[in-house]
């Protein structure tokens, strides 16, 4: 029987293809850009929508009072001031309010002031939606900023950071004669103003309007 001949199998493994002068990746093959195409030092990445937050304190606002709401971003922004953006506030049955731009141009964070109006009403005030900041954003580089807000509700949104709530009409008190204007017994009130809470006889009253 005749001896077996040795086969010898080439592998030819095929190199990479080089980057073509001009820089461009070559078609359907894994390229990484040289260093040129990297961002450069000291051109900041364009910022993103990080946080929704309100220094307001926590309690009910009526008819006139104003919230500030701050859109807090991971870089500096700027904004238009002749044409700036703003922010959509959702209310209790699908109501919206635009929250008008306030400060912050320059900054890591942009406030608006929503204004409560008449047929207001909100159990936990938030934005309308992650789109809910509307305009043109932009961050200190140039680029577009990602105005992508968090989600309504979670932690990082307006409703995850206290408890803003909405009413346009606050409970009248009834027996106002017995409740004078500047009537040091239950507090100092002027005509027209809103009470967050006092106590009266056995009954606690919240939120109620004096009248003069």
């Amino acid at each position: 029987m005749a001896a077996l001949a040795p086969v010898v199998l080439a592998l030819a493994v095929a190199a990479a293809p080089a980057a073509p002068d001009d820089g461009q990746p070559p078609p359907d093959a894994a390229w990484h850009p040289p260093a040129a195409y990297a961002q450069q030092p000291g051109v900041p990445a364009a910022p993103r929508a990080v946080n929704v937050t309100s220094s307001e304190t926590s309690r009910v606002y009526h008819v006139g009072e104003t919230i500030d709401i701050a859109v807090g971003f991971d870089g500096q922004v700027v904004i238009d001031e002749d044409a700036p953006p703003s922010l959509v506030v959702g209310l209790d049955g699908g109501v919206n309010r635009t929250a008008r731009y306030a400060s912050g141009n320059d900054t890591a964070a942009l406030t608006f002031t929503y204004t409560v109006q008449y047929g207001d009403v909100s159990s936990d005030l938030d934005y309308n939606g992650t789109d809910s900041l509307r305009g043109s954003v932009a961050g200190a580089g140039g680029g577009a900023a990602n105005t992508t807000l968090p989600r309504p509700g979670g932690p990082d949104s307006l409703a995850g950071s206290g408890d803003i709530l909405v009413d346009y009409a606050a409970p009248r008190l009834f027996a106002a004669d017995t409740v004078r204007t500047g009537d040091s017994r239950f507090g100092s009130f002027g005509g027209g103003e809103y009470v967050d809470a006092f106590s009266m006889g056995n009954r606690t009253y919240a939120a109620v309007a004096v009248e003069e």
